[in-house]
């Protein structure tokens, strides 16, 4: 997840045991980046694994 994409918030709410999110320093700089941080908060408590990275680009 960075400033230009990020999966539906329904998705991430759903997300659970087996699922990967990665948060990109970027992602603060959305405006529904609150919501989306509260989410992974629950999917993580039901499994998820909720990730920070320091880079914004792949490699």
């Amino acid at each position: 997840m960075n400033e230009d994409q990020a999966p539906a918030l329904g998705d991430v709410r759903r997300m659970a045991a087996g699922d990967v999110l990665v948060f990109r320093p970027s992602a603060r700089s959305r405006p529904d980046f609150p919501r989306l941080w509260e989410a992974a908060g629950a999917a993580s408590m039901r499994g998820a694994w909720v990730h920070w990275t320091a880079v914004d680009v792949d490699g």
